[in-house]
């Protein structure tokens, strides 16, 4: 998986188990409105820098890991949409390429790995399925809300002759504008979560990761103090259950 926005963040709150529900509601900006392009995403172990075209279309997505690691992703386009991504980094280089059709990705293909990302009757994406040797090895099912937010994702890979769900991700939102998404990357080069946090269009306020195989669950809570006029957050602090920090985010855009 890339070093995408996020991911990594998110990632490291797996290992804190909990069930408490959470409301970060009163964050809200109930009226959000215009559009931005996020410049800048910081937290305590990374810098990102994003990079755009004239026509506002992200071409290049750099992460810097501070003393010395640092990496980067190039798209390039065909018309309207991506075809290809690049990722640079320390010790590798990769290219992910994306099919398109009817107006949409429907798949993208990495090291010889085939995705396929199937849509609903909402040009919502239903599900991503994963073929090595033309096999179907995983695939992660999507659920949506009215206001295309994804509410969860369920993760399934194959154990002998059948599968097995390995993990739900549930997400809850506010009102605000997500900041993932304003980035308008291709869907996420990977099965899981990366599709609903990037392709949802409120806020995050809470993730929730179940592990049916194991029983447990982990909560990651995000506490925001500050929106700008348009509806994106500022700064967001991630916590678990228990209101331990976790990591603290600052963002900054440009408006036009």
């Amino acid at each position: 998986m890339k070093k995408i926005l996020g991911l990594i963040v998110l990632a490291g709150f797996t290992a804190f188990f909990s069930c408490k529900k959470s409301d970060n509601s009163s964050n809200d900006n109930p009226n959000p409105g215009g559009s931005c392009r996020m410049t800048y995403y910081q937290d305590t172990s990374q810098v990102n820098n994003y990079f755009y075209d004239a026509s506002n279309r992200i071409i290049r997505a750099e992460f810097i890991y501070p003393p010395s690691d640092t990496s980067w992703n190039t798209y390039y386009y065909d018309a309207d949409h991506v075809s290809y991504m690049t990722t640079w980094g320390t010790f590798h280089y990769d290219t992910v390429r994306y099919t398109w059709d009817s107006g949409k990705y429907t798949g993208f293909t990495e090291n010889g790995v085939v995705y396929k990302i199937l849509y609903n009757s909402l040009n919502q994406i239903n599900s991503v399925e994963e073929y090595q040797n033309s096999i179907k090895m995983a695939y992660s099912e999507y659920t949506w809300d009215a206001n295309n937010n994804c509410i969860s994702c369920i993760n399934y890979s194959l154990s002998g002759q059948s599968f097995v769900a390995n993990l739900r991700t549930e997400f809850t939102f506010g009102t605000n504008k997500n900041f993932y998404h304003l980035l308008g990357i291709p869907p996420v080069n990977s099965l899981g979560m990366g599709i609903g946090l990037f392709g949802s269009v409120n806020n995050i306020t809470r993730v929730r990761f179940v592990y049916p195989l194991q029983n447990v669950s982990s909560v990651v809570l995000f506490n925001y103090s500050l929106f700008n006029s348009n509806g994106y957050p500022l700064r967001c602090v991630l916590t678990d259950s228990l209101n331990h920090i976790q990591s603290s985010l600052v963002m900054g855009y440009a408006c036009p």
